[in-house]
């Protein structure tokens, strides 16, 4: 039961400040306004990991590696410490198995950043269209959206291609799923 508790507490945790990281780090690259609520919040938690990060580890571009490498190692950090209060290292403990397992959590977890920020969006779209949060969500979902809107037209005034980017995305979450298990097993 106790093993449950921490693990829940460890998993709850570390995801949801890999996905701060991450949304940092995507906020960047698409050069998405902090100058919101969203961003706000975002660096208010972050900056504290990633400010000292920075000194060492500039931006190149748009890329922020501070913050790619940051929710690298805490997610790396998170399944350690999960494997260590399980009982379970995955297999042969090994710092490139957990590297590489964590590699492709944080591709899984963006997807997943993309699929929450595409649902949250259509649902604001209809009930809060002048949100400040609209133009956050735009901004992440939109440079995936407008290749399949130049495919898919409007049907009655209807927009379905967020609807059609939500299905590549859980299709893409299949095989990440899937590969993650045969690295976790073989690990």
């Amino acid at each position: 039961m106790f093993i449950q508790m921490a693990q829940l507490l460890l998993d709850s945790i570390g995801g949801f400040f890999v996905m701060l990281l991450l949304a940092r780090f995507y906020f960047q690259y698409l050069r998405v306004s902090l100058q919101n609520p969203l961003g706000g919040f975002v660096l208010a938690l972050t900056d504290w990991l990633i400010l000292p990060l920075r000194r060492v580890m500039p931006r190149w571009g748009r890329v922020d590696f501070a913050s790619l490498l940051a929710a690298g190692a805490v997610h790396a950090l998170c399944l350690a410490l999960l494997g260590w209060v399980s009982g379970t290292t995955f297999g042969v403990f090994s710092w490139p198995a957990l590297i590489i397992l964590s590699a492709l959590d944080l591709i899984r977890s963006s997807v997943h950043l993309l699929v929450f920020a595409l649902l949250l969006q259509a649902v604001l779209s209809w009930t809060q269209p002048f949100s400040p949060m609209v133009t956050v969500l735009n901004a992440l979902v939109g440079p995936l959206l407008r290749p399949i809107q130049r495919v898919i037209p409007l049907i009655g005034n209807i927009d379905l291609s967020p609807l059609v980017l939500l299905v590549l995305l859980q299709l893409l979450l299949i095989p990440l799923a899937h590969v993650r298990l045969l690295l976790a097993m073989g690990f």
